[in-house]
This record gives C-alpha cells, structure tokens and sequence, in this order.
C-alpha cells in the first residue's frame, strides 16, 4: 500500500478528535460537502492505515488504485447501506473496500 501523502497528515493533525466518534452518518454527510471533501479522503485513507497496521486489514488494494477511487467505493458503500449507517464510520469503510477488493486465498493482506 502507498505511503500517506503529507496533506493528509496535516489534516489529520488538525482534526484529531474528529476521528474517533464518527458515524456512518456523520462520515456521508461530510464527504458530500465541497469543502470537506479532503477530510473526507484523509479519514478514508487513514482508517485504511490503521485497519492494515493493527494486521486485521482483510482487503488488498491494487496499487494502481486512487486515493479518490478508495473514497469514492465507501461514499458508495454508505449511500448502499442506510440502516447501519449509526454504526461507527471506520467499519464502513473497512466494509467497503473488503468488499471492493477482497484478497485472494493466496494472498494475506495488502502489498
């Protein structure tokens, strides 16, 4: 998997406490703002982060597949699923992208 661009860092820094109580909910609403949109990206990729250091990630990317793309699939993902979406936000997008790019019975985890 790709390294974390800095911007998203940045912005992680910046709303810590933002990440830790969200819900599905919460989540859609503010990916489908304009102005919140590279939140929105930052909390999709580092809950991906997180999901694959803690080794429970049960999905492998391609490499060739966009931050953008990986926001896009759980944006999907949360439109899909209206009646869980009170659940916390990091098990949508866990969900999601296990379920857009499962790995194969060779494969572990992510490259």
């Amino acid at each position: 998997m790709r390294k974390i661009p800095p911007l998203v860092i940045v912005a992680a820094c910046l709303f810590p406490s933002a990440s830790w109580a969200r819900t599905g909910n919460e989540l859609l609403s503010t990916c489908q703002d304009e102005y919140s949109h590279m939140f929105c990206m930052g909390y999709v990729v580092g809950s991906l982060e997180t999901w694959y250091t803690s080794n429970t990630a049960r999905f492998c990317i391609p490499e060739n597949v966009t931050q953008g793309q990986l926001t896009d699939i759980t944006i999907k993902y949360l439109k899909n699923n209206p009646e869980s979406r009170n659940l916390e936000a990091s098990l949508f997008v866990a969900s999601a992208i296990s379920e857009a790019f499962p790995c194969q019975q060779t494969q572990r985890g992510p490259k």
